[in-house]
């Protein structure tokens, strides 16, 4: 069989088990070191797999730098695992490892040991049942299987399997930090675009839009929108926009205190003009 017909196959096979992006994420991360080598594999992690995006963990600046430069190959040899294109994108970024790739240490446990149903194992097979390339499928198969031994091992060490991705992870919450985060940044979306709309909004008023809305919140997504402004504002300064600047200043402020009084406004504004002209010209930028 061709080379173009096992890749068609194997696309075919992993799209069936990637309704549990836990299977790919799996195997990925017990074949680290043979997809990156020993060293590469020394300083990353990957940490997060959905939709045929791979996010690796990386907490050395020379690691991170060659994984960049060599960011395709390790594609390859990543979509060479699942002899087809299991992974479109890689998204390499700097964090701390050790904590998260000790969860996934090798682990002696087997099929019997960690306690895997018939029921189980019936499902898993019900993945691929008209596979036609035999070696192929029993590959993915395994993958399944060591997912699953992989989840009930942590399970059995008091990990929780969180209420919206389905990730496992320790903690007492019962989503995890992934999805608490993703939740956060959509509301903060939401207050975000209300406070455009209406720079003058109050927070009463903004609660009424958003439930279980924070006074915290209503003034992080307003600091937030603010500090966005000042990086522009300092390129307008430096370009002699003087205009534009004291506009977007004004918008700063807007978001930053909320307030329709113009003397606060204009107050703010040229606070803000005065500490970034400071700056531009310790820095000999004007």
């Amino acid at each position: 069989m061709n080379k173009k017909k096992l890749n068609r196959i194997g696309e075919v096979s992993i799209s069936r088990i990637t309704e549990n992006d836990r299977y790919m994420i799996h195997i990925i991360r017990k074949n680290w070191k043979k997809i990156v080598g020993d060293v590469i594999a020394e300083y990353s992690f990957p940490s997060f797999f959905s939709k045929g995006k791979l996010t690796v963990i990386v907490e050395n600046n020379l690691i991170m730098s060659e994984m960049k430069m060599y960011r395709e190959t390790i594609l390859e040899n990543v979509n060479e695992e699942f002899h087809g294109t299991a992974v479109s994108e890689i998204y390499i970024k700097g964090g701390k490892i050790h904590n998260n790739r000790d969860i996934y240490n090798e682990h002696k446990e087997t099929e019997e040991t960690a306690e895997i149903t018939a029921e189980e194992k019936e499902k898993i097979e019900r993945l691929f049942p008209d596979v036609e390339n035999n070696e192929l499928a029993e590959r993915i198969k395994n993958i399944a299987l060591n997912s699953k031994i992989n989840e009930k091992i942590l399970l059995k060490k008091g990990y929780i399997e969180c209420e919206r991705c389905g990730d496992l992870f320790l903690g007492e919450e019962e989503m995890c930090i992934k999805c608490r985060n993703e939740l956060e940044n959509e509301k903060m979306g939401r207050i975000k675009k209300l406070i455009e709309k209406n720079p003058v909004i109050s927070y009463r008023e903004t609660e009424r839009e958003i439930e279980e809305l924070t006074e915290g919140e209503f003034y992080k997504a307003r600091d937030q929108l603010a500090e966005d402004l000042t990086l522009f504002v300092s390129e307008l300064i430096e370009q002699n926009n003087l205009k534009e600047a004291g506009e977007t200043a004004e918008k700063y402020a807007l978001y930053r205190t909320g307030s329709s009084e113009v003397y606060i406004i204009n107050k703010v504004k040229e606070e803000l003009l005065n500490r970034l002209t400071k700056f531009l010209k310790l820095r000999g930028r004007i």
